[in-house]
């Protein structure tokens, strides 16, 4: 029999997810590639499959955007109710707040960015992102005065992680995390079992 697997893909960021069946690329076969595409995490994500289109293939892609949806309600802070958004709000309380495993594994691998990078990197720049996605909407620069009032909301060593707890907190009030593309690290779209059909 056949499998159906996910390779490489990452549903927080990248636009084209492409699944094989079972191996050759989608260059290498003859079967038309079948497009599966929906809006997701503010982007059309497009799934392209080299098989023809049945139940099993269908329920395999279901199965891709549905590990997408979940890990946006982890990883989006456009999101009121998502794992990262809530973590954010947290900030200030002095509290640790438990988190997910996808969740630490992202923040402790950026955490180590922002070390190696010596703060270049920092996902805590939540603040400061705002108001750029603000002022690119309205096509002005930020007032310089709220810029450096956000500033002082950010600094990844303000973001403590408890490694045996698989917990964190933020220890100033009305930080924002902002993960970008350091979520990329985890996300294979896990291909595991549940991503393969036989």
């Amino acid at each position: 029999s056949s499998d159906l697997r996910l390779f490489d893909a990452s549903p927080w960021m990248v636009a084209s997810l492409v699944l094989a069946w079972p191996l050759p690329s989608l260059a290498e076969t003859s079967v038309k590639p079948v497009k599966f595409s929906r809006e997701m995490m503010g982007m059309e994500i497009r799934i392209l499959v080299a098989a023809k289109k049945n139940a099993a293939l269908e329920k395999a892609v279901a199965t891709a955007f549905a590990e997408g949806d979940r890990l946006n309600m982890i990883f989006s802070d456009y999101e009121s109710e998502s794992e990262v958004t809530k973590f954010s709000q947290s900030s200030g309380s002095g509290a640790a707040v438990p988190l997910s495993e996808e969740l630490f594994e992202v923040l402790e691998y950026s955490n180590s960015l922002s070390l190696r990078s010596k703060g270049a990197f920092d996902v805590t720049l939540g603040p400061v992102s705002r108001l750029w996605r603000i002022a690119r909407f309205q096509e002005r620069l930020p007032d310089q005065t709220k810029l450096e009032k956000a500033l002082q909301r950010t600094g990844f060593e303000k973001l403590v992680l408890d490694p045996n707890q698989k917990g964190g907190k933020l220890d100033t009030a009305g930080m924002v995390l902002d993960l970008g593309r350091s979520e990329e690290h985890t996300s294979e779209l896990q291909s595991p079992d549940h991503l393969v059909c036989r």
